[in-house]
């Protein structure tokens, strides 16, 4: 009996061992291939493609690039993206799809710039009393509050910033009605480098 127990020990033993050897070498290899001219197909997940010329997806053809691919543009040809066909970017917050540039050009002096903007609402908590019609009959007080709607736009370049916004006063009681532009230059001295992946979670820019 107990040299049937410690047989049945040693095949359990094994049979542990073989199944974590299974899972270690269970392992999805990285594909890293070049690509030019028409594409089209499936780029796999966790693939690594190398753009070296511009690239064009023919009319009635589809590319799919799965999750987790990276996608490294050539910076001497600075390859282009034409879409005659289809394109589906199947990224995800988790394994987003990453569109960069070599090891070697990820350089401060090669950092290409952001542009960026918004819409901005402001409104006072003190308000103004002001009479319509004054002097007419049922006229009344009626309270205003500054009200502001400003649309922004800028562009970081380098260690430089530029923002233009457009001021407009919004309610019935203003000083003028045309709206105040404002230009803004701005510079960056403690910024430090990142890196120039792109983690989108559909599609790097």
């Amino acid at each position: 009996m107990k040299n049937s127990k410690m047989f049945v020990g040693i095949i359990l033993l094994m049979t542990l061992f073989a199944a974590c050897s299974k899972d270690e070498n269970n392992t999805t290899p990285v594909v890293e291939q070049t690509v030019t001219g028409e594409v089209s197909g499936t780029w796999t997940k966790g693939s690594i493609i190398q753009v070296k010329t511009d690239i064009i997806i023919p009319a009635g053809k589809s590319l799919t690039i799965e999750e987790g691919v990276t996608v490294v543009m050539d910076t001497t040809a600075k390859p282009e993206v034409i879409v005659n066909g289809n394109l589906y970017v199947l990224g995800s917050t988790a394994n987003p799809v990453k569109l960069t540039v070599p090891e070697g050009a990820r350089i401060t002096k090669n950092k290409f710039g952001k542009l960026w903007g918004g819409l901005s609402y402001r409104r006072s908590f003190d308000g103004a009393e002001y009479v319509k019609n004054p002097g007419q009959p049922g006229a009344v007080a009626n309270n205003q509050k500054l009200q502001w709607i400003t649309p922004f736009l800028g562009l970081n370049f380098k260690q430089f910033m530029v923002g233009y916004s457009y001021n407009q006063v919004l309610g019935n009681v203003k000083f003028d009605n045309a709206g105040y532009h404002q230009i803004t230059i701005g510079l960056n001295l403690f910024c430090k480098p990142k890196a120039f992946d792109c983690n989108c979670p559909a599609v790097s820019n």
